[in-house]
């Protein structure tokens, strides 16, 4: 078991660059988290470029987290004095949730914002709730956004940028940012991930409750032998569209070690 993974392509740090290139057009940052895993999928590598302009962070896709955890990592937030919200993308009314946030909106004209986080955590979703139509490209999968978009709302100009993780990430973190397919970790073997979590959540033992899992989706190959690929892609897609019920993979107090945090 390795202790980091190293994993950066090229079109990632093209992506910093051009983001670093926006901090002088915009008024405040927006930065998505997946709700159900705050920590880990929250990218380091733009603490650096953030850090002068005010910034929301929106614990994104909080429908499919556990409630309690939720409030509880927004409570935690707050104590640090984090401008922080949770927010359903697909449903809620996320304009009315971003105005709320104190001294973050200008009075007159408007509010330039660049929306940033990691790849797949739903930042075009996120985007195109706001404007209220579809105006960017959304898919269930890392790596779609590609370069820098801005979108025209009612009382924001909002730019869309690439995902970006961080250049180097924790194998534990690595492992929860694979449950919930915000990367595409090719050092990670996807029927590891999918017993990982099967083991995280209880399910004893792991390897075995994947073949039962296999055999109960039919999941077979030419010659009749079990597809444990496919098996843990289709585990996989269920967690992540919460199949399993709402589930957060880590609370406030562990493994905090973050300084903004």
């Amino acid at each position: 078991m390795v202790a980091s993974v190293s994993w950066f392509p090229g079109h990632m740090v093209k992506s910093k660059k051009e983001i670093s290139t926006i901090v002088k057009l915009i008024d405040f940052w927006i930065e998505l988290v997946d709700a159900r895993a705050p920590f880990s999928s929250k990218s380091t590598f733009l603490d650096d470029i953030k850090s002068c302009k005010p910034c929301v962070l929106v614990l994104n896709k909080c429908d499919l987290a556990d409630e309690r955890a939720t409030k509880n990592w927004l409570t935690h937030f707050k104590k640090s004095g984090i401008n922080a919200i949770s927010v359903n993308s697909k449903k809620d009314r996320i304009i009315d949730k971003i105005c709320n946030v104190k001294n973050l909106i200008k009075k007159k004209g408007l509010s330039r914002a660049a929306v940033i986080g990691v790849p797949n955590v739903g930042k075009s979703c996120f985007i195109n709730n706001i404007a209220r139509r579809k105006k960017l490209k959304v898919e269930n999968r890392a790596g779609v956004t590609r370069s820098l978009h801005w979108v025209l709302c009612k009382q924001f100009e909002l730019c869309d940028t690439p995902g970006v993780l961080s250049t180097k990430i924790e194998h534990d973190v690595a492992k929860k940012l694979g449950y919930l397919g915000l990367t595409k970790l090719e050092t990670l073997n996807i029927e590891e991930i999918a017993i990982s979590l099967l083991d995280f959540l209880g399910f004893s033992p792991p390897r075995e409750k994947l073949t039962e899992f296999a055999k109960l989706r039919g999941c077979l190959i030419s010659s009749g032998d079990l597809d444990l690929n496919l098996a843990s892609s289709l585990f996989l897609k269920d967690f992540r569209e919460g199949k399993f019920g709402k589930i957060t993979l880590e609370k406030p107090y562990e493994k905090l070690c973050r300084s903004e945090w």
